[in-house]
């Protein structure tokens, strides 16, 4: 089970998102894991505002080439490789990222099928999205001189 930001195990090294280094053979859940998030919507987008942030830091961070312990993404490489190559040499370069989002998210991946519940949420994805180019147009602002933990 995850756990790699709690010191029990190795991680990519990200702020946000971070994904486990798994060393050893995986195995399957024996049953379906069923996530029942019952916080309200308040605690949704203020984790999204903490994590905007997170991403921000993150794109200065591939920007400025200090995410150097990190593994690299690779073209050629398997589909975690190829995905980090995708999010960090074309993605953070889109114009429009929020809009992109929603159109993929509501379009391509078929969010339109869960009526209103999908619109909406779609929606609130895009808004992370808006909010990360926010935090990112602060900390431009603010000289770039933001310290990177």
């Amino acid at each position: 089970v995850w756990g790699s930001g709690r010191g029990l195990g190795p991680s990519a090294g990200r702020l946000v998102h971070d994904s486990a280094l798994v060393g050893g053979a995986l195995a399957f859940l024996r049953s379906p894991l069923m996530p029942e998030n019952l916080k309200g919507l308040d605690a949704f987008l203020g984790r999204h505002a903490r994590y905007a942030e997170l991403e921000a830091r993150e794109i200065l961070k591939s920007r400025a080439g200090a995410s150097r312990g990190q593994r690299p993404g690779r073209l050629t490489g398997s589909w975690p490789e190829r995905r980090r190559f995708i999010k960090t040499r074309i993605w953070y370069r889109l114009p429009y990222r929020p809009a992109l989002r929603f159109a993929w998210m509501f379009i391509i991946k078929r969010g339109f099928l869960d009526c209103r519940p999908g619109l909406v949420y779609c929606e609130l994805i895009s808004a992370y999205q808006a909010m990360i180019y926010a935090r990112l147009l602060e900390f431009e602002r603010a000289n770039s001189s933001v310290a990177f933990p």
